[in-house]
């Protein structure tokens, strides 16, 4: 919906799931294809907010 490699509509989705991650019962991070520096911001807004981080994988072939 939004376009990454577009830095204003990056930050709009970011702040929307900040947003939405202040309120959520869990971060949840799927990491079979590493960790991004965004979804890094994202575990570290979760943490702050006191909100759970679960960490899963899709496996197949999806896992490195």
């Amino acid at each position: 919906m939004l376009g990454d490699e577009d830095q204003e509509q990056r930050k709009l989705g970011m702040s929307a799931g900040f947003a939405w991650g202040e309120v959520a019962d869990a971060t949840v991070v799927y990491e079979d294809l590493g960790i991004s520096k965004g979804m890094r911001d994202g575990i570290l807004n979760a943490e702050f907010a006191r909100c759970p981080v679960e960490y899963r994988r899709l496996g197949g072939e999806w896992s490195k």
